[in-house]
């Protein structure tokens, strides 16, 4: 959800690329308890850059400061929302019991 808040682009150059092919970026020393503003989305290309150029960290963080408003409204969304947990697997047995019993099985017992 982060790759696509936004709209596939990378952060530093503006590439529309495959989310994918997008790679989350963390500014060394700003997790700081606001995630939003100590990420970056970016391209392999860019992302290996900030790696090996050794992109100073005010410099990330301008690119921070720089985003689109809609991509900042996004990217918190995406924060705020709470971690999706799928309902607990119904027991097999149960499931195999009502089935029999509503007559659902008939199709797999008479081989239509």
């Amino acid at each position: 959800m982060l790759k696509m808040a936004t709209d596939q682009r990378c952060e530093c150059c503006g590439d529309r690329i495959a989310p994918g092919l997008l790679q989350i970026h963390c500014i060394p020393g700003m997790i700081d308890g606001n995630p939003v503003s100590s990420i970056l989305i970016l391209c392999p290309v860019c992302h290996t850059s900030m790696h090996t150029l050794s992109v100073p960290r005010r410099d990330q963080r301008l690119l921070v400061r720089s985003r689109r408003a809609e991509t900042e409204r996004r990217i918190r969304r995406v924060f705020r929302e709470k971690p999706y947990h799928p309902p607990p697997s119904p027991d097999p047995e149960e499931l195999f019991a009502s089935a029999l019993s509503a007559g659902g099985m008939d199709l797999f017992l008479n081989g239509a």
